[in-house]
């Protein structure tokens, strides 16, 4: 459940070093260019859970997540479930379900990807 914010293709970056810069630097960090693109998504599952999407609900280890703040029903899309969570990755979900970008499109994240 925790909220975690990550590069969508490249590693961690220093967060709060970028905050520091002059006003210029920190317009350029919004910039939606593929390379620099931060996600923020909640954190679904962490090494070793099962992760499962059916009937519009995520479940986690055969348990149906209660999830008020998830927007919409939660659709499979490219991702074959159930998957299970290798070590060192996270699997993360947008609270916009049925338009969000996360490991449904693009997998899993890596724990040193996380800012």
């Amino acid at each position: 459940g925790d909220i975690v914010i990550f590069f969508k293709n490249r590693t961690k970056g220093s967060f709060i070093d970028e905050l520091k810069t002059s006003l210029v630097d920190k317009m350029n960090m919004f910039k939606t260019n593929s390379t620099d693109e931060r996600l923020i998504k909640r954190v679904i599952g962490v090494p070793g859970d099962e992760i499962d999407v059916n009937d519009g609900g995520v479940y986690i280890n055969n348990e149906k997540l209660k999830e008020p703040y998830a927007k919409g029903i939660t659709l499979k899309n490219t991702v074959n479930f159930p998957v299970k969570v290798p070590e060192k990755m996270l699997f993360v979900l947008g609270d916009n379900r049925e338009v969000s970008l996360d490991s449904r499109s693009f997998g899993f994240v890596e724990l040193d990807k996380i800012e």
